[in-house]
């Protein structure tokens, strides 16, 4: 014999159903690290990496602080909300974006994960540093 789910049952079970995908959308992304990327061989030196990173952060409202000789440290504040702060060691050939704290931004040290919008910003200052390789030099 064929057994009926209850009203009750179905309503529980299409509960949970809902639930668990509204977990998984809200659940964080792995953090992005931009890690060596090159520069292209068109920059003459050191600095001029340098002055491209510090550029391209400044124009899309990072603040940008020299760490070392080998190493920025870029903030950004958005909305009042979300702080982010990431260093930046560099040479004449490669960069990287490392991620190093935020705030409101739902990271989980655990794994590694945090809200989308981090590697929005992450991404965009990435482009924003190879296009201004291709601008300047």
């Amino acid at each position: 014999m064929k057994e009926v789910l209850s009203v009750k049952q179905s309503l529980f079970i299409s509960f949970m159903v809902l639930l668990s995908l509204t977990l998984v959308g809200c659940a964080g992304q792995q953090v992005m690290n931009v890690e060596s990327e090159a520069v292209p061989i068109n920059v003459k030196s050191k600095s001029d990496v340098k002055k491209a990173i510090v550029q391209a952060a400044a124009s899309l409202g990072w603040r940008v602080q020299e760490q070392d000789e080998n190493t920025l440290k870029a903030k950004i504040i958005v909305r009042n909300k979300h702080h982010v702060e990431v260093t930046i060691p560099y040479s004449k050939s490669e960069y990287s974006i490392l991620y190093q704290s935020s705030q409101n931004l739902k990271y989980d040290a655990e794994n590694n994960t945090i809200h989308k919008n981090y590697n929005s910003w992450i991404n965009n200052l990435n482009n924003r540093i190879q296009n201004q390789f291709n601008l300047v030099y």
